[in-house]
């Protein structure tokens, strides 16, 4: 299962169409595609949207975060489920709308992981949720940076790192690890079951980590250094 053609940040002045993309499955054994389908012939009303990120397999369905924007300059981030089988759609849910990136500044992707019956995705700038992985179900979703959801709000910018997060949540034994939004943002430390904070992680290895995954019981963080924290 791959997504195929381009996503940019957003649209803008510059960008007269909304370039394509699809997600594409392709036959294990012979390579063949067995069937692709874009944003719009999933649900109509998704025509101007693209997808983003890396999409994921769980038993029947695959899981896929897309993007589309509005005319006021926000994107709207919506995850959605997809029958492997078919290409058909099973659910989709809206994320967030926020205001991701000007022009052509780089933005990070939504990222999402598995966990049994839950899927937790992150829209990479300050909302996190659980669903329900089969219907779709907000089981609880937080707000951790205002801004994202209210941009016209007068605060300082937030200033983007030199090394910046861009993995998914990372789930460990004491809770759900979710990676620094960049700048000086802290990494958090979430209740899998409540989305309650349980901790901020603030050292620099957390804010500078680019990469972070579970090793066991253990964290490997990526970024200048490697560095595993138990």
């Amino acid at each position: 299962l791959a997504v195929l053609g381009v996503a940019p940040n957003r649209q803008n002045a510059f960008i007269r169409r909304t370039p394509g993309s699809s997600l594409v499955c392709l036959s294990l054994r012979e390579g063949r595609p067995l069937w692709q389908k874009s944003a719009g012939q999933l649900d109509p009303s998704l025509k101007s949207a693209w997808f983003v990120g890396t999409p994921l397999i769980g038993y029947r369905d695959a899981y896929v975060v897309m993007s589309r924007p509005q005319v006021s300059g926000f994107q709207d981030t919506f995850v959605a489920a997809v029958d492997v089988m078919t290409g058909e759609l099973s659910w989709r849910r809206h994320l967030s709308s926020a205001v991701r990136g000007r022009f052509y500044n780089a933005v990070r992707p939504p990222r999402m992981i598995l966990d049994g019956p839950r899927l937790f995705v992150t829209d990479q700038i300050g909302v996190i949720a659980c669903l329900d992985r089969r219907s779709g179900s907000v089981l609880w979703l937080r707000v951790d940076a205002p801004e994202a959801i209210n941009p016209n709000q007068s605060r300082p910018r937030r200033k983007q790192g030199k090394f910046t997060a861009s993995s998914a949540p990372v789930r460990v034994p004491m809770g759900l690890i979710v990676p620094s939004y960049g700048g000086s943002d802290p990494a958090l430390l979430l209740d899998p079951l409540t989305g309650k904070r349980l901790d901020e992680l603030s050292g620099d290895v957390w804010r500078s980590s680019q990469l972070l995954m579970s090793i066991g019981t253990d964290v490997l963080s990526v970024g200048k250094t490697v560095t595993r924290l138990n």
